[in-house]
């Protein structure tokens, strides 16, 4: 609750005076009814008044009159929303704030006197709807169209260079980003006032600057700097140099800006070490033709004097009907005047007495449905702290594109925490929106509008960890979507017969899982099997014995070969485990090597018979050199000549199958000033 007229609880001071003076006077009645009459003749001849109803009375009337020092300061409550028309034109002050900007060719520098030439412009610009873009080698919409001035105003002295975090001049992003801050506005009251030293080092901003023209925008140009220009002073000292390390001097480009101006029916005008501009671009803003916008919601807090005056007015009623003893009871005065404080209790309105809902403590219950609804009737008015209230409601609903419209309304406040706060949640919802995009399109620009708002939170609480660790995040899944995937890179076989055999059981039908080298839960998990626990983990009835034995694994039922006593993947050495089929005779079948099918973006490998030298049905059989040369090479854990080529062989099939994203030319290097 808030009041319109504090002062007035000075007069609340009063009420301990009065009530030493009635009782200063109570005792004087009495010492001089005292003087007057015998104290034993006094309730003869006096009729004497009730100390306690006098006692009772003076409190009823000093309650009263504090009350009506409460009402005389105008407590308000609530907001109350009205329609005012809205007539005017909607401009958009956009800003160069690249590093060039820092130019000293006009004092102090570029940045700063394109400052003061827009603040001149928007008080010359009274009534009408006003907002503000920043830009260098991306744009962001600083400040919405708004009536606010003061708010724009704060937004537009806290413009530096940098705050923007990717570098260069985009006029073409300045451009378009205004188009989006119209909105869905049309007519011929719309205006672009775009302040930069023409040094447009990305983009076609010609191209972007005939699109506004299209769309009924009335273009401004303002050159900013000399023909002469400067080098751009660093803040840690020394000047900006280009990639060759020569020092860069930036020159007003006034031809580009004509260019520009020229394409689009636009006007140029010059701010250099003359006079400013800014009252020649107001005149040409005022000659647009005004027009009628959608009626403009004004908060009004709703008045709570009448509380207070009610009970005011019921304590005097009761004051004036306590008679001063039992037999003045009903008396006539007494009983009129009772009536006429009771009709002037009748004439207080009871529409101003009641209070509608709290959203905020909806909000705290957890029913964000209600808090919303409440949210949005306070949001009317369009004051930054009831739009931020709104979008955070909107959020907790899921509702992302009206809270992403709350919070950034909000950002239009001069309460930094506030704006700070509100920049913050929004790269919190564009986040939430670009996560639930199946546009990769549409997901990359809400990704990098989210990171551009965090940008934005920090520049104005550089304190904010949160906001550091979500930008983070989000720049983390935006170069994941603009990488193209990762391409599998080529295993070096080194004998690893449960590596191998994952890879050929993925690829084989389910018409071999009986064969032998199924059901190992080893398989290609990458992990280290402990020797000492492998004994307790043997079916009853498999083939697989420890070494010595002397049974292969190929007789009795098909079973896993488990390393014992090393690593996983290292052949035994009595060359048990890296054999495939069963001794001659067993009536066992052997496993033949069968031709991998590879998976798109999987590599085939070498079967690890085949390494170890094994002859397979049907297969030629390899010299005793060749063989030798293998099985040294597998010991060793290298590739042989042969294997190296049948892995090229492969990688090239896969090569054909699997769709590469094709790698683009650099383009120009983007130079950041």
């Amino acid at each position: 609750m808030t009041f319109a007229h504090p002062a007035w609880f000075l007069g609340l001071a009063l009420l301990p005076v009065l009530g030493a003076l009635f009782a200063l006077a109570e005792r004087g009645r009495a010492r001089a009814l005292a003087q007057l009459v015998a104290a034993r003749l006094l309730p003869r001849l006096v009729r004497a008044p009730s100390p306690f109803l006098r006692r009772l009375t003076a409190l009823l009337l000093l309650g009263a009159l504090g009350l009506a020092f409460v009402a005389l300061a105008r407590p308000q409550a609530g907001f109350a929303t009205e329609s005012l028309p809205s007539v005017g034109r909607d401009v958009l002050i956009a800003i160069d704030t690249s590093r060039s900007m820092l130019a000293p060719d006009i004092a102090p520098n570029r940045l700063a006197r394109a400052r003061l030439a827009a603040e001149d412009l928007i008080r010359a610009l009274p009534g009408d709807r006003l907002g503000l873009v920043a830009f260098a080698g991306s744009a962001f919409l600083q400040a919405p169209l708004t009536p606010d001035h003061d708010a724009v105003l704060d937004t537009l002295r806290e413009l530096e260079a940098g705050i923007i975090p990717q570098g260069g001049t985009n006029i073409a992003a300045a451009v378009r980003t205004a188009l989006e801050g119209f909105g869905k506005s049309e007519g011929t009251g719309r205006a672009l006032v775009l302040f930069t030293d023409g040094e447009e080092l990305d983009a076609d901003g010609a191209a972007a600057a005939r699109e506004a023209a299209a769309a009924g925008v009335k273009l401004f140009f303002v050159g900013v700097g000399t023909a002469e220009g400067s080098v751009i002073p660093l803040t840690e000292g020394g000047y900006v140099k280009d990639p060759n390390g020569n020092v860069v001097r930036s020159r007003l480009d006034e031809t580009r800006l004509r260019a520009m101006a020229e394409a689009s029916s636009a006007e140029l005008f010059v701010l250099s070490t003359g006079p400013s501009p800014a009252g020649q671009i107001a005149a040409a803003v005022r000659a647009l033709e005004a027009t009628a916008g959608a009626a403009r919601e004004q908060r009004r807090p709703i008045e709570r004097f009448a509380w207070p005056l009610t009970a005011c007015m019921l304590l005097l009623a009761i004051a004036m009907a306590l008679p001063e003893t039992a037999r003045a009871a009903g008396s006539g005065p007494r009983t009129a005047n009772v009536l006429l404080v009771a009709f002037a209790l009748i004439s207080i309105t009871p529409r101003t007495v009641s209070a509608g809902k709290d959203p905020h403590a909806e909000y705290a219950e957890g029913r964000y449905a209600e808090a919303l609804r409440g949210f949005e009737e306070q949001a009317r008015s369009g004051e930054p702290r009831d739009l931020f209230n709104l979008g955070t409601a909107a959020y907790r609903q899921e509702r992302w594109e009206e809270a992403a419209r709350a919070f950034g309304g909000a950002l239009s406040g001069h309460d930094r925490e506030l704006r700070a706060a509100a920049a913050y949640n929004l790269g919190n919802t564009l986040y939430q929106t670009a996560t639930r995009r199946k546009n990769p399109d549409e997901m990359r620009r809400d990704l990098e509008d989210a990171i551009g708002s965090f940008d934005l939170a920090l520049s104005l609480d550089p304190s904010n960890e949160r906001a550091k660790k979500n930008r983070e995040t989000a720049q983390k899944l935006l170069e994941s979507i603009q990488q193209p995937p990762p391409q599998p890179k080529p295993k070096p076989e080194q004998g690893k017969p449960e590596d191998s055999k994952s890879e050929s059981d993925d690829s084989k039908p389910d018409s071999s899982q009986s064969q032998q080298g199924q059901g190992d839960p080893q398989q290609g998990d990458g992990d280290k099997q402990d020797p000492g626990k492998n004994d307790g983990q043997k079916d009853e009835g498999t083939g697989s014995q420890d070494e010595g034995t002397g049974k292969e694994p190929g007789e009795g039922e098909p079973s896993a070969d488990k390393p014992q006593g090393g690593q996983e993947g290292e052949p035994k050495q009595d060359g048990s485990a890296s054999r495939s089929g069963a001794d001659d005779g067993d009536g066992s079948p052997s496993q033949a090597v069968e031709p991998q099918r590879e998976r798109s973006g999987e590599i085939g490998s070498t079967s690890p018979q085949q390494a170890a030298g094994d002859a397979q049905p049907g297969a030629v059989a390899q010299s005793g050199e060749a063989a030798a040369e293998e099985a040294a090479a597998a010991r060793e854990g290298r590739m042989t000549e042969t294997q190296a080529r049948a892995l090229l062989e492969s990688l090239r099939a896969s090569e054909a199958r699997v769709p590469l994203i094709e790698r683009r030319g650099r383009g120009p290097v983007s130079k950041d000033w």
